[in-house]
């Protein structure tokens, strides 16, 4: 279980700008919050520097006797002095992070240790007039960072991830946010893990490649590991790797590769393997969207436990699959399950071709391949 909000007592920030214990205690149980995509409430402030404190520590809402009394009617709007205190903070907050962020650019080659030392948190690339457009950020085996990704619109480029741990989570749930407009190829070489997922913006196009090792590790009450989240499209992703991708996913609803709505998927090479403990999952594809997926010379292995899930395609949605030449080992568990199709949508077509599918469904209702609410399927 992982709640979406966590709410600081007031005991633990009553005059805590005074007490450098009760600082660090807040600000690691923030750091731990965002780390796994929850929301921040301090309450109880009644202090301009109660307030200065806690916004400096990184909080995301403020309750309390300072920014508003309780009131017998909605209250719609703080004090304007309060909220331009608020914006003055946290505007001294941006110009001091600064510090904290590195513009990629100076070099080709970017040593995650030597950030650590720094403690930079955020790696800053964006399409700008420096030196180097492609990139290679490393780290040492077994390491792990406190160091996140922020990749800006209009980027094109290549990024290599050489044994890269992150751990910081930038925006979306994400470790690594790619936004609007980019042209990427990332590829991961030696041993990556990320400790949040990797966001792809509905107008990016992002190339996924290399021979190392990738594990996505993804926790929230609605997360995904690869694409975007809840209300949104994910960008193209093509994957074209050789080596082993690993999405794992906890929580109630997840997203392995893909995303809620409209998305396009396209595999041409590699090893994947997803692991889900949550109520209602899918692995690839588009939760209440339309699916097209295109899969040849892959390897896939599906451990599922929850009580709707779908393999390939969509729960909600239409889809379009052509698999050619893939072998799958799906091994799920649940209420309503769909190996490769979509429980409630109303138009499926299926390409396969020489490949070996193997599902094992232990449910209520299951299906293969097709449509579990037995609508206008069609397979070739």
């Amino acid at each position: 279980y992982s709640p979406n909000y966590l709410k600081i007592d007031r005991f633990l920030l009553s005059e805590i700008q005074n007490s450098n214990q009760k600082q660090s205690f807040v600000n690691q149980i923030i750091k731990f919050s965002h780390e796994n995509g929850i929301v921040v409430l301090a309450e109880g402030v009644e202090t301009y520097e109660e307030l200065k404190t806690v916004i400096t520590l990184g909080v995301d809402l403020i309750q309390g006797y300072y920014t508003a009394r309780p009131q017998e009617e909605l209250v719609t709007a703080i004090d304007p002095k309060i909220k331009d205190e608020i914006l003055q903070i946290n505007s001294s907050i941006m110009d001091d992070s600064s510090k904290f962020l590195y513009i990629a650019g100076r070099e080709s080659r970017i040593n995650l240790n030597h950030l650590s030392a720094e403690e930079t948190s955020i790696i800053d690339i964006s399409e700008n007039d420096s030196s180097f457009k492609d990139f290679e950020i490393e780290g040492i085996p077994g390491v792990s960072y406190n160091i996140g990704i922020h990749i800006h619109g209009g980027y094109q480029g290549h990024i290599k991830l050489t044994n890269t741990v992150l751990r910081r989570i930038v925006g979306y749930q994400a470790v690594i946010v790619i936004e609007d407009g980019c042209d990427v190829a990332l590829s991961f070489l030696g041993d990556c893990s990320l400790y949040g997922s990797i966001y792809v913006s509905e107008d990016s196009s992002v190339t996924f490649e290399g021979d190392g090792n990738l594990i996505v590790y993804a926790e929230n009450k609605s997360c995904y590991g690869i694409g975007s989240g809840e209300n949104s499209k994910c960008g193209r992703m093509i994957f074209d790797r050789i080596g082993l991708t690993t999405v794992n996913c906890s929580g109630i609803k997840a997203v392995g590769i893909g995303s809620w709505d409209d998305c396009s998927l396209k595999f041409v090479n590699g090893r994947y393997a997803f692991n889900f403990h949550v109520q209602e999952s899918l692995v690839l594809g588009s939760v209440e969207g339309r699916s097209c997926i295109d899969i040849t010379d892959c390897k896939f292995d599906v451990n599922s436990n929850a009580s709707k899930c779908v393999g390939f395609g969509s729960i909600y949605g239409d889809t379009e699959i052509s698999l050619t030449h893939i072998f799958v080992r799906s091994d799920m568990d649940g209420y309503y399950l769909c190996g490769i199709g979509s429980l409630e949508g109303h138009s499926s077509k299926f390409f396969v071709t020489k490949s070996s599918i193997s599902f094992d469904l232990k449910g209520r209702q299951t299906i293969g391949i097709g449509l579990l609410n037995g609508g206008d399927s069609e397979i070739v």
